[in-house]
């Protein structure tokens, strides 16, 4: 019974499904390069006014600390979901070319295939599956980037507000 539901692609069909799918990436990132750029600023500075506020003296009320939470997790499951997102992506390419690698070798002898898996690996090579802002490309790393920027931030706005304010 699971034999009739297997499908079987072609090294071309195989091809277009990579390239309709990088395109679609592409797109995405050409709509929204800015919008994820600014995204990822709004995280920080979020974060930055929520860690100010909760260490205020004059916010004394738990409500107010209940709804920056409610901001600031509603506001931090954006980037953070962008950047699993990508990283899935970026690992299914790595797979796809070990495979298609590992395919390669076992189909020297035989020239068509061997062009066709040729001309698939140029095709997961060139395209990237990656989603970026024009200025750098979203990962955990990136993540980890703002994450580190965030607390060097705020340890100097903590400093800041303890300096001047006390």
């Amino acid at each position: 019974m699971l034999k009739d539901h297997i499908i079987r692609y072609s090294w071309f069909e195989l091809m277009q499904i990579y390239d309709k799918v990088a395109d679609c990436i592409d797109l995405f990132n050409k709509i929204y390069c800015g919008q994820i750029f600014v995204m990822y600023n709004l995280w920080l500075l979020c974060t930055l006014l929520t860690i100010c506020r909760s260490l205020s003296p004059s916010v004394k009320y738990s409500e107010v600390y209940a709804s920056d939470l409610f901001m600031y997790f509603s506001l931090n499951s954006r980037p953070m979901f962008l950047a699993i997102m990508c990283e899935m992506f970026m690992s299914e390419r790595k797979k796809t070319l070990s495979l298609l690698l590992h395919v390669l070798q076992l189909h020297e002898g035989d020239d068509q295939k061997y062009s066709q898996i040729k001309t698939m690996i140029m095709l997961a090579e060139s395209r990237k599956l990656e989603i970026t802002t024009n200025v750098f490309a979203i990962n955990v790393s990136t993540v980890m980037n703002f994450a580190g920027r965030t607390i060097s931030y705020t340890v100097l706005m903590i400093q800041y507000f303890y300096n001047h304010v006390f």
